[in-house]
């Protein structure tokens, strides 16, 4: 008989104590044996569809990849998104600080700093958050009382030296643009000085003109005589036009003049609102104003001249002569005539004069190549036991002096 029973069928069958003492076989027509192999029939009597779905959610969930753990932060990001929390109580604990925090956004971790030697609490703490919004909302939790006592919060000091930094570079593209742009008047314009008496407008503007084009140019007279006064203004188009202009014409000297006993040596400047300064004279105005001798040494920015090739066909020629000491009769018409027969191997000469107040002899050539020639052939050269020294000299100002020869 042993060998009718269905052991598997016995081991699956749940165990049941009749609630009333009775036999629950007599009142159930269906046995236990009966209902295991039931429900053994209902398990196999799955649909193929239904197989077929639970195999391939099993596969997907042992073939599912991990997730990916969130980048890691660096030490910049990381003190964009921190604060530093001053005047902690001693008895405050991290978890404490995380909570008082968490009004302020989500917090990544409060840190209390310690005594490396006795564990004990410095009284300042870090508070990193998730969010970088959540740090303006945590400084302006300053004040407030955590333990009893107001907390002071503030920017790390990197955080600090990043921001100084950035305003920093801010500031320096900031001028940097303001210096570019050709649209600023105080970039454009120039202001100069010394120039000779007899230069008219037209002149300086054609003596300023080989740098770019000119907008406008103004001569400074006296308000009563309406004498000139030697110095003016010329506004350019272009900044650029306007430093090269100012960097090489600074220092020029025009006709060799002397007023008061100074060369004229034209000073050009660059023209702002107001009034300019060097860096040098800045520095020593702010040492006047402060009472107190310099410390540092003032910083001189260098002028860079930017080469600029100026075309003329006149020169001038000094030291050649001195007519305090001339005593032949005719000395200037067969010194005239010398320098002719000389400056003729370079080109036909149009117009020439002997200014015996400076003792120097204007030349005016038909072409530039003729008096870049004498220039390199004459410059350094001895005469009568003098050295000479040959030079250019703009259109413009030879006209001004000699108005005749501006038709030549």
């Amino acid at each position: 008989m042993a060998d009718d029973i269905d052991v598997e069928a016995l081991l699956d069958a749940p165990f049941q104590t009749p609630s009333n003492g009775k036999d629950a076989t007599k009142d159930d027509p269906m046995t236990g044996v009966e209902k295991s192999s039931e429900r053994h029939r209902s398990r196999r009597s799955r649909t193929p569809d239904r197989r077929r779905r639970d195999d391939d959610k099993h596969r997907s969930s042992r073939n599912a990849k991990p997730r990916s753990p969130s980048p890691a932060l660096d030490d910049s990001d990381r003190d964009q998104r921190a604060v530093f929390v001053m005047q902690l109580s001693a008895r405050l604990k991290n978890s404490e600080l995380h909570d008082f925090f968490t009004q302020a956004g989500r917090v990544r971790e409060a840190k209390i700093v310690t005594d490396k030697n006795t564990g004990r609490s410095k009284g300042v703490a870090y508070v990193e958050f998730y969010e970088m919004s959540s740090v303006a909302r945590a400084i302006a939790l300053t004040g407030q009382k955590l333990l009893g006592i107001p907390v002071i919060v503030q920017h790390t000091e990197a955080e600090k030296n990043r921001i100084a930094a950035q305003a920093a570079q801010a500031a320096q593209a900031s001028q940097a643009q303001a210096a570019l742009q050709s649209d600023a008047i105080a970039f454009r314009r120039l202001y100069i000085n010394s120039l000779p008496l007899q230069l008219k407008e037209d002149d300086v503007r054609e003596l300023f003109a080989p740098f770019g084009p000119i907008e406008s140019v103004h001569l400074q007279r006296d308000p009563v005589t309406r004498e000139p006064k030697g110095s003016g203004y010329v506004q350019y188009t272009r900044a650029f036009d306007a430093n090269s202009a100012m960097a090489s014409m600074n220092g020029t000297s025009l006709l060799g003049n002397t007023v008061g006993g100074a060369i004229w040596d034209v000073v050009v400047a660059a023209k702002t609102e107001g009034f300019s300064l060097s860096s040098q004279s800045r520095h020593e105005l702010m040492q006047k104003l402060a009472h107190r001798p310099s410390e540092v040494e003032p910083v001189v920015q260098p002028v860079v001249r930017v080469p600029v090739a100026v075309k003329s066909r006149a020169i001038v020629l000094r030291n050649m002569y001195d007519a305090a000491t001339e005593t032949e009769p005719n000395w200037e018409k067969e010194l005239q005539e010398d320098i002719c027969s000389e400056c003729s191997k370079f080109g036909r000469i149009v117009h020439i004069k002997l200014d015996h107040s400076e003792n120097e002899v204007y030349i005016k050539f038909d072409s530039t190549e003729a008096s870049d020639q004498a220039i390199q052939a004459l410059d350094k050269r001895w005469f009568g036991g003098k050295q000479i020294s040959a030079s250019l000299v703009p259109e413009a100002v030879y006209h001004a002096k000699y108005p005749k020869a501006a038709d030549l």
